[in-house]
């Protein structure tokens, strides 16, 4: 019977910092931080491989990133028009074939009406809001046996409104994740870009208290898109303490030079998209696993 993979490398040869996307995974699939970060493995892309959900999101970020850009601290009279036309703009520079570009047109116009809409309403109160976008940031903790560990991440969008309050937003053009996993810390993206801000770790203008996350679901299908308000106040504070904590714990397990990278160790909790499934040859050993148990 096959077994599932019990790596240990060295702790001299484990990551010593790892992106706010790569907790999750390091989480629900230690084995393929081993894979990618150990043994410097990569999933290779597809054969004739074509445009795809990734470009998709692709285009929705970066027309958002223009428009921010462009519009950082006021709404103009004519917004959704304007956003419209950059959307537009951003789908011809990709110069898809045309009968992608043709299916994902109006798609991209229900995403630009909606994001038009929600802004101008969260604008309505005539507060000042200023909108900075695609900001890089990192934060290193100490205190562990081997050394520090550095946090690296990208925010989407950060807000700083009248009172210096900070609003953090994620895009998602796939699936939201669900409030209780976001709260149980499997899904902590979002979470640990707050707590970097919060740590400095961002550009000084972005420097202070987060009150506020959010994910924006942009599909563009029959419902264009909805907004997901994770938590505020002291709510927020004490998700952002536990993350925090959580990730300190991480660090400290895997210090220990008896920790195993498994491979999808928590049934229930895998990742949507494993590329290192077929070398920890998962089919196999979870086949044998649900043979024994049945």
């Amino acid at each position: 019977p096959v077994a599932p993979p019990r790596p240990c490398p060295p702790v001299a040869l484990r990551p010593r910092s790892l992106s706010v996307t790569e907790i999750e995974t390091w989480m629900r699939d230690p084995y393929a931080i081993y894979a990618r970060r150990v043994l410097g493995l990569k999933r290779l892309a597809d054969l004739e491989e074509m445009a795809d959900a990734a470009d998709y999101g692709e285009i929705v970020h970066a027309a958002l990133e223009r428009w921010f850009t462009r519009h950082p601290d006021h709404w103009p009279e004519d917004g959704e028009a304007r956003m419209l036309a950059i959307f537009g703009e951003v789908l011809a520079e990709a110069r898809l074939r045309p009968a992608l570009a043709a299916w994902w047109a109006p798609r991209l116009g229900r995403i630009a009406r909606w994001c038009a809409m929600t802004e101008a309403a969260r604008r309505a109160d005539g507060a000042p809001r200023v909108v900075m976008t695609e900001l890089s940031g990192r934060m290193e903790l100490s205190g562990f046996s081997f050394g520090a560990f550095t946090l690296r991440g990208r925010a989407d969008r950060i807000d700083r409104d009248a009172d210096g309050g900070l609003s953090l937003f994620d895009y998602k053009t796939g699936t939201l994740p669900t409030l209780r996993s976001v709260m149980a810390g499997w899904q902590s993206q979002l979470v640990l870009e707050a707590a970097m801000i919060e740590a400095g770790g961002f550009a000084p203008q972005v420097a202070g208290r987060v009150t506020e996350l959010v994910y924006w679901r942009l599909t563009g299908g029959h419902v264009a898109a909805q907004a997901l308000d994770i938590a505020r106040g002291e709510k927020l504070s004490e998700l952002i303490a536990g993350c925090r904590a959580g990730l300190r714990g991480l660090i400290a397990a895997y210090d220990d030079p008896q920790q195993p990278y498994l491979s999808h160790p928590y049934p229930g909790e895998e990742p949507r998209f494993a590329d290192y499934a077929h070398l920890a040859r998962v089919a196999e050993w979870s086949a044998a696993r649900e043979e024994d148990m049945g």
